[in-house]
Order: C-alpha cells, then sequence, then structure tokens
C-alpha cells in the first residue's frame, strides 16, 4: 500500500464528525475536511485503479461513501 498523501482533523476531542471529499482527475488528487481544501497533490502513477481507504492510529468511520466516474 502506497499513501498518497495524508491529513489531520482539527476537530476538538468528542468525535465531531467531519465530511472528507476526495477529488481525483488525471494524476490530480485534492482532499477538502469539511469544505476546506486540506491536500493538493499531482501522482500520475496512480491513474488508474481501485480505492483504498485506511486510518493509522486512531478511529474511523465510513458513511455515505460513493465513488463517481467524471
Amino acid at each position: 500500500m502506497t499513501a498518497l498523501a495524508g491529513a489531520r482533523s482539527s476537530s476538538a476531542p468528542g468525535e465531531v464528525p467531519l465530511p472528507l471529499r476526495l477529488r481525483v482527475r488525471s494524476g490530480r488528487i485534492e482532499a477538502f475536511m469539511d469544505g476546506r481544501p486540506v491536500i493538493h497533490v499531482t501522482d500520475t502513477r496512480y491513474a488508474r485503479g481501485r480505492i483504498g481507504l485506511n486510518v493509522f492510529g486512531g478511529r474511523i468511520g465510513y458513511q455515505g461513501t460513493f465513488v463517481r466516474a467524471p
């Protein structure tokens, strides 16, 4: 597994859910947490393939997760 980028949540203790949106197009990867941009990277090595969601050193829940092709 290769991590392309990472972001830390700035939420206070108490496990407040924050929406995370990823936009991936032609090797350009952008992540938005709670509507704010937190990651912008270009990596053409992964222009095709599958998605994977993971967290290290914490807990995460996924709800309303979907993938849409342009």
